[in-house]
């Protein structure tokens, strides 16, 4: 037992996520100004989508995935005599991405793709940056900070500066829309609009299938008119697709997501997994090396790293069922956040920009990390993950000529860390069943400064 008064325990705290920050914006400012991926890797993953949708406004049932079937669409182009190569060659972009999303994301695009790629990317951008900031205000609410507030600018800074959103932003991808989505859903059900956020959610679901692994929470809970909500919609946008693109072509997409679904060690791939195949092969992978071997994947690495992954869900998942009847709607929300990066943890699939998602927890954490009584380990987990997630520091630090085994242990701190906040955030009662409240300033100066704090 350490005797640690509230003042000291907030002071402390202010001062894990002063650091926290600070060093989110440092990597920022360095990610930017350090060269990074290059002019030429801007707006990849968008180029993928403006390409798609352009083959759709031809033909809305066109064979977009005409290539996508035998192989692994994640780690090989769109080849040129595919309806999406020509379109790429004809706008002078010699090299496009697959596209391995529901075909739903293409058909959004298609007005976009009918202007110029360069006024697309800009407004695809634009609209991107719109939504990060749509995000930081559900947030906000959700955490019941003030938007014309310092605490306010203080969120919006880390936004921009969590370098997942950065990544997401420059290659156009999706992931920043999810984000806006799963910060919608975890509001409105807070908030009591159950229907609204589990709409939010179907349409996530719709563009990237992983939100669907949600729905085994919403199972224990017994929440019978999300679930209605959820499948509802998400059956209703699933038609549309089959009627507007035609049966064939979900087919080939199930293909795609099937193909998707193997071993991807790349060192930007970041997931359990990942983790256990660096350790099984006794090095990390860019993602040229990598194809060695996905080409030839290890059938014991592939049950060892699902069972894994299988387990840790379950054990996120125990603590949902335990705490069922004890746990507030408000409290509730907090954990569709963090079962949010639970399932990007889990993902077969999941570069480094799909953590994106992960503000919305890490947000919503150290929102109540600064307003209870938490032991100062769980700080440390949550300062850590903050920081693991949001930089480049440990991922950059693995690329240098170090031992096998140092560099495989600087790539895993990205996953490690996730599943640390995961389960001691949804294991602990003082996240989950704490007060929901933020104590007012009379209240903290009414608190006797000798609060036991077990460590």
């Amino acid at each position: 037992m350490t005797v640690i008064g509230f003042e000291s325990r907030a002071r402390l705290g202010s001062l894990l996520l002063a650091i926290s920050l600070a060093l989110l914006v440092i990597s920022s400012l360095a990610s930017r100004y350090s060269g990074g991926y290059g002019p030429r890797a801007a707006n990849t993953d968008f180029w993928a989508y403006y390409f798609a949708a352009q083959t759709l406004g031809e033909n809305p049932q066109a064979h977009l995935y005409e290539y996508g079937e035998g192989r692994n669409p994640q780690v090989y182009r769109a080849l040129p005599l595919s309806e999406m190569g020509r379109h790429a060659a004809q706008a002078g972009i010699p090299e496009v991405r697959q596209f391995v999303y529901p075909p739903i994301l293409a058909d959004a695009l298609v007005p976009l793709s009918r202007v110029s790629p360069s006024r697309a990317a800009f407004i695809w951008r634009a609209f991107n940056l719109l939504c990060m900031f749509a995000s930081t205000l559900m947030i906000a609410r959700a955490i019941r900070i003030r938007w014309l507030s310092f605490e306010f600018a203080g969120l919006t800074l880390a936004a921009i500066s969590f370098y997942p959103i950065h990544e997401a932003i420059y290659f156009g991808q999706i992931m920043i829309v999810l984000l806006a989505l799963w910060s919608l859903s975890v509001l409105a059900y807070q908030e009591g609009h159950i229907v609204l956020s589990a709409c939010a959610l179907a349409v996530a679901t719709s563009l990237k299938v992983t939100p669907i692994l949600i729905i085994p929470m919403f199972i224990l809970w017994k929440d019978r008119k999300w679930l209605f909500s959820y499948l509802t919609t998400g059956i209703g946008l699933f038609g549309i697709m089959a009627v507007v693109n035609g049966v064939e072509i979900l087919r080939a997409w199930g293909h795609v997501l099937t193909n998707m679904s193997g071993l991807e060690p790349s060192t930007s791939n970041k997931n359990i997994a990942s983790v256990f195949a660096w350790i099984y092969y006794g090095r990390i992978f860019d993602t040229d090396s990598m194809i060695q071997v996905i080409s030839a994947p290890s059938l014991m690495l592939s049950i060892a790293s699902k069972a894994a992954s299988g387990i840790f869900f379950l054990g996120c998942l125990y603590p949902v069922w335990r705490n069922r009847l004890r746990i507030s709607r408000a409290e509730k929300g907090t954990v569709i956040a963090v079962l949010a990066l639970a399932i990007i943890t889990i993902s077969p699939v999941s570069w480094r920009h799909a953590y994106a998602i992960a503000f919305l927890p890490l947000a919503m954490v150290w929102a109540r990390a600064l307003r209870q009584r938490v032991p100062l380990w769980q700080g440390l987990v949550l300062a850590v993950t903050t920081v693991s997630l949001g930089t480049l520091f440990l991922d950059g630090a693995s690329a240098l000529p170090l031992p096998p085994f140092a560099q495989i242990l600087l790539a895993s701190i990205w996953v490690l860390s996730s599943v640390a906040f995961c389960l001691t955030t949804l294991w602990s009662r003082a996240w989950t069943c704490g007060p929901t409240s933020e104590p007012s300033p009379l209240e903290r100066r009414r608190v006797e400064p000798g609060v036991l704090l077990q460590q």
